[in-house]
């Protein structure tokens, strides 16, 4: 058994967040808001190693540990937790995406956009919106 974990949330205050959970093989898809669901998932060992190659062709083990815009009140926040092998990285987002795109911004984030895609193809579906 590895040690691999996913801990991905998405999401803002209206629209409430959802939240993907992966470890020993299970993912744990949940939302915050009603209808309160949780569905739980296996993931085949091909669909986790395709992730990781994923996350690193997006280079997200090199991302800042924060994205912050403290001029934008409520908006997004996201969260994200990974764990593979010997290498750990934990990233917060407020309003702001990786590289350094604020939400005041009419563009979106590429890189951001892939890991919401790698998410979702781990998962079995599309999850995540963005």
């Amino acid at each position: 058994m590895n040690n691999d974990k996913i801990e991905f949330s998405y999401g803002g205050f209206f629209d409430g967040y959802k939240t993907i959970r992966y470890t020993n093989g299970t993912v744990v898809l949940s939302n915050s808001q009603k209808p309160f669901n949780e569905q739980t998932n296996k993931v085949s060992d091909e669909k986790l190693e395709d992730f990781w190659q994923q996350i690193e062709s997006i280079g997200v083990w090199d991302w800042q540990d924060k994205y912050e815009d403290p001029n934008v009140l409520d908006g997004f926040q996201w969260n994200l937790t990974l764990v593979h092998g010997e290498r750990e990285k934990k990233i917060y987002g407020s309003n702001m995406f990786p590289p350094d795109i604020s939400i005041t911004v009419n563009r979106k984030s590429d890189p951001f956009h892939q890991l919401c895609q790698a998410v979702n193809t781990l998962v079995g579906r599309k999850y995540f919106n963005y």
